[in-house]
């Protein structure tokens, strides 16, 4: 069946729902600094699964229309197939998504973190010679993520929305 004639039993909002569940459970916010120039950061968001679950990934990749699923060769022996969003478009898409549907867990400590290192780095001149302090911010931003965040307590007007399709993939997750 061609891909376009598929019917998709979920709507967007409840995809959404599901997505920011399962994210809580398994998606990763990364900012990666290249070795080679310091001022080049790589934003990414990632779900990284065992190979059997990639039909999953590439559902995800397909239905919401941002990033890869990887590898790309499925023929070559590995234990895991990777969802990765890394292009500039296909990241605001997923902060318009995220920011409409906010997660739940301290995963959303690094999301925020993430999105403002994003954008400070997008504001960011690059052809100035004076950008040292964005630099620097971002670095700290990066320092405070993840496995370094000693603070886990959520902005105070944060609200936990646990909807059914939330918790679906959040236990799927």
């Amino acid at each position: 069946m061609p891909k376009e004639d598929i019917k998709y039993k979920l709507s967007y909002f409840e995809l959404n729902e599901w997505l920011r569940g399962f994210v809580d459970g398994e998606g990763c916010f990364q900012i990666t600094v290249r070795k080679d120039r310091l001022s080049t950061f790589r934003f990414v968001f990632k779900i990284k699964l065992h190979k059997d679950d990639r039909p999953l990934l590439e559902y995800l990749s397909t239905r919401i229309k941002v990033g890869q699923v990887y590898p790309k060769d499925t023929s070559i022996e590995n234990v895991s197939s990777t969802w990765e969003v890394a292009k500039k478009a296909d990241l605001l898409k997923l902060i318009e998504i995220f920011d409409k549907h906010p997660l739940n867990t301290t995963k959303y400590l690094d999301y925020l973190s993430w999105r403002e290192a994003f954008f400070i780095y997008q504001r960011m001149d690059k052809a100035s010679v004076n950008h040292i302090s964005v630099i620097d911010s971002i670095l700290a931003i990066k320092g405070q993520m993840n496995e370094k965040r000693v603070s886990f307590l959520l902005p105070t007007d944060h609200k936990i929305n646990i909807t059914p399709y939330w918790l679906l993939g959040f236990i799927e997750g």
